[in-house]
């Protein structure tokens, strides 16, 4: 069994891992011009947000947490309504609630694009950019809302602030459940997706090559989807009932799930970085201009929808560079 400082190291470097990768990501989604064209590149951002809100709290309490133990304070006693305020208790209040509103609402943007690809073609990039905004706004006004509640619990608990003590119960049982309930509806709806995305790429009409085309990043988009889906199911879902409802009494094991919890966010990285050529092209630009070379690659962005085709394709940029320069 891990020692306490080494479960906090451990949080420490897995969430600067996570950090290093998400946050670029979504820089690149959200401000390279041909990368914001893409709605479904946006609504992966958004993901990419709660993973970047779920690490920063584990960051954050690893490092305050260390802190403590080494100037004297890991055994200290506090109030309970003193742990609202920590970063990461904010942090981690955001993010359970974050990380299942949108693993739930790219599984129901893709249920409505494989359902209704003309009405799905027709939704703009700000219609996106506003459902992740109102999907954050919910999660901090929810901070707010529940303030008075967390104010009035005078029990005492450690000063290190563990999740699970830091909230009120009810409060905890309401993180917990919220999550399981969104990742729930997300797996659920990905069934219907998985069977229509099926019968899309078993169509024997005849279709052109752009069609051809789509049909191909429909399913390779589905599938990226389906894998996050069950990342969440199985790192999310399942740790997140047997703390709430304390089967077998595994709910003391609670940081050992924290950490299968964090690795969720390492998988995603792998998930989204792997299964996109857009964002590994746009990664790998300024590292081979430090080299002295371009990628060769052509970059492809534009809708899913297989009816009504919108392909932008980024000219290729040939090497400028010889490796002999």
């Amino acid at each position: 069994m891990l020692s306490v400082r080494d479960q906090l190291i451990f949080f420490i470097v897995e969430g600067v891992f996570v950090l290093l990768v998400n946050v670029p990501t979504v820089v690149v989604i959200y401000w390279v011009s041909r990368l914001r064209r893409s709605k479904d590149l946006i609504v992966l951002g958004g993901l990419c947000c709660a993973d970047i809100s779920h690490s920063m709290g584990f960051l954050t309490a690893g490092i305050m947490r260390i802190n403590w133990m080494d100037n004297g304070l890991g055994n200290e006693i506090t109030e309970q309504r003193n742990c609202y305020f920590y970063p990461y208790i904010i942090m981690f209040f955001v993010g359970y609630q974050f990380t299942g509103l949108m693993t739930m609402v790219v599984s129901l943007d893709r249920l409505f694009a494989v359902t209704f690809p003309i009405k799905h073609v027709s939704r703009q990039i700000k219609h996106y950019l506003f459902a992740i905004g109102l999907v954050l706004a919910y999660c901090i006004a929810g901070y707010f809302v529940a303030m008075p509640f967390q104010l009035q619990s005078t029990k005492p608990v450690s000063s290190m602030c563990y999740t699970s003590s830091g909230f009120i119960q009810p409060l905890w049982n309401y993180l917990l459940s919220f999550r399981i309930v969104t990742v729930g509806i997300s797996v659920a709806v990905y069934i219907p997706i998985a069977l229509k995305t099926r019968k899309i790429m078993d169509s024997a009409l005849a279709v052109s090559a752009a069609q051809h085309s789509q049909k191909q990043k429909i399913a390779r988009l589905n599938l990226t989807i389906g894998m996050t889906s069950i990342s969440a199911l199985l790192l999310l879902f399942i740790p997140d009932i047997l703390i709430l409802f304390d089967i077998a009494g595994l709910a003391r094991y609670e940081v050992i799930f924290y950490i299968i919890v964090l690795n969720k966010c390492v998988v995603n990285v792998f998930i989204y970085t792997f299964r996109h050529r857009e964002l590994r092209t746009a990664f790998m630009k300024p590292i081979l201009h430090i080299f002295g070379r371009t990628t060769s690659n052509s970059v492809v962005v534009g809708s899913t929808d297989v009816a009504h085709p919108k392909v932008t394709v980024v000219r290729r940029m040939e090497n400028m560079h010889s490796m002999t320069n």
